[in-house]
């Protein structure tokens, strides 16, 4: 246009040949390595840190939740959920205010955009309930989507719905299911539930 070549990328923002790309093109930027200018050409310039699997952060959470489900040594879940509070600058929480559904809170916020939430809400039977109740059931989502004028060279970013489905969890998602094969291997062994037998 004008004499100048633009290169256009369409619903899948930027990055077409990395898979599954973002279709707004907008990515979090959660232990990226922020002394990185081009990412053109994404597998020369990754970063060399390796993805995190396991946080002290994490651990903190794994033992307040398990003293709230066993509603023993409360003291210590307040000071683990406080510990990363505190590392935050975030208000600390008093004894009176910590309760299970403040320590799931806690797990979303701070492990936000790092693989955990689907395994959360799975492990703790809530993944079947319908969005509105905190489940997963019915989740579509929202998005920013930018286009770029080429004639004004400005920017327009509009809130949308991501073409996509929406998402249906159903109470048997919370099992695997057997293969026949296993299944002939003992008589005594059933199939899971919601699987038929």
């Amino acid at each position: 246009m004008d004499g100048q070549t633009y290169n256009t990328s369409g619903k899948d923002g930027g990055s077409l040949s990395v898979g599954d790309a973002s279709k707004t093109g907008f990515y979090q930027r959660k232990f990226l390595d922020e002394s990185l200018t081009d990412y053109t050409n994404i597998d020369a310039k990754r970063s060399s840190t390796p993805w995190v699997v396991f946080r002290l952060a994490e651990i903190y959470l794994n033992r307040a939740e398990a003293c709230m489900e066993l509603n023993r040594h409360l003291d210590v879940a307040l000071k683990d959920i406080n510990e990363i509070r505190g590392r935050a600058g975030i208000k600390l929480l008093t004894a009176g205010n910590l309760t299970l559904d403040k320590v799931r809170h806690e797990r979303k916020v701070e492990l936000a955009f790092e693989k955990h939430r689907y395994w959360d809400l799975k492990r703790w039977r809530l993944a079947h309930l319908d969005v509105s109740k905190g489940g997963l059931t019915n989740f579509r989502g929202t998005a920013l989507c930018p286009y770029y004028n080429v004639k004004s060279g400005k920017y327009t970013f509009e809130t949308g719905v991501p073409e996509k489905r929406k998402r249906l969890f159903l109470e048997k998602n919370y099992y695997t299911v057997f293969r026949a094969e296993d299944l002939s291997t003992n008589p005594l062994m059933v199939q899971n539930p919601g699987y038929g037998n």
